[in-house]
């Protein structure tokens, strides 16, 4: 299971799903069936702009299993709240867990940021209440129609739950998803399916892979963990005056949390106890360039579209 970034190429799916999560309401209308898919595309239409009036800057994801659709979910963020706006996923693909790992993540990002996750649920949806209930959710208010929840975190994450493990070979359908997850901003330009990013992606992997093998042999390749869960990779060369990040990429859905910064982090207090550098190189358009400016790199060259970005102890 991973996530993506809505596009306007999902109308015809968040329809669909909307439509099925208001199915049963709508069937004892009574309506033909032009009627109500009508009926629903224009409630549909109506929530989509309240949403964009009421909440600007959330994000919105599309949760897949595989290359499918399956539901997604709306979250806007403030620093003492994370609100979960909206989720759903589709009935052939309820009772699976996977609504609980899209809550569980809000609440690992929540702790990591000491904050809250809040949410509104319609008080007849017994089922969804059991399931936010279950995630430790508590009511903390409620009006005719809604109850509105909230978690609260219990401390912050241990060191221990952020670590690392060597590569295996049956990490490879993960390590496409995790190397298109590294190409999301380029793919996002193209117009292609599902199956051609993937077919891509594992393309680009392969000759990549190749690469770093002959010009780094001796760099070490992990699977980046949090609480035993693969969240990304993590390359990494270390040589006499330097230590080379081939690669860091966290998944979308785990982006956030500090993960990233806390393996960049522990690069540098190795560098900086042997007296190396740490070196990246990073496009000109991704904003993780971002994220190792704000971690003490500098750029020191560009090269093309990348942007060689390195740390120094004494910077």
């Amino acid at each position: 299971m991973y996530c993506r970034i809505c596009t306007d190429a999902d109308i015809d799916f968040l329809v669909e799903l909307y439509s099925s999560t208001r199915y049963e309401e709508v069937k004892a209308f009574g309506w033909d069936s032009a009627s109500a898919t009508a009926f629903l595309k224009s409630q549909f239409d109506l929530r989509q702009r309240g949403y964009g009036i009421r909440f600007p800057n959330a994000e919105d994801r599309v949760i897949l299993v595989g290359n499918v659709a399956v539901g997604r979910f709306l979250v806007d963020r403030s620093p003492s709240k994370i609100h979960l706006i909206d989720i759903a996923i589709l009935p052939l693909y309820q009772g699976q867990g996977i609504a609980f790992k899209i809550i569980d993540g809000l609440k690992t990002e929540a702790r990591a940021n000491g904050c809250s996750v809040i949410l509104k649920v319609d008080r007849t949806a017994a089922a969804a209440i059991r399931l936010y209930q279950k995630a430790g959710f508590k009511v903390t208010g409620e009006s005719q129609l809604m109850l509105e929840m909230e978690w609260l975190p219990e401390g912050p994450l241990t060191p221990g739950s952020v670590t690392l493990r060597p590569v295996r070979q049956n990490d490879r359908a993960l390590l496409i998803r995790i190397y298109e997850a590294s190409r999301e901003i380029e793919l996002g330009m193209t117009n292609w399916g599902s199956e051609q990013r993937r077919v891509f992606s594992e393309l680009q992997l392969e000759g990549q892979t190749r690469h770093y093998r002959e010009y780094y042999p001796n760099a070490e390749h992990s699977m980046i963990l949090s609480d035993d869960k693969e969240v990304g990779r993590l390359y990494v060369d270390r040589g006499e005056n330097e230590i080379a990040i081939l690669d860091i990429t966290v998944l979308p859905e785990f982006r956030k949390y500090g993960i990233g910064s806390h393996h960049i982090s522990e690069l540098q207090r190795e560098a900086g106890s042997s007296g190396r550098s740490v070196r990246v190189f990073v496009e000109s358009f991704n904003p993780s360039q971002n994220l190792f400016a704000k971690l003490g790199f500098k750029v020191t060259a560009e090269e093309g579209i990348n942007l060689k970005m390195e740390w120094h102890d004494n910077i």
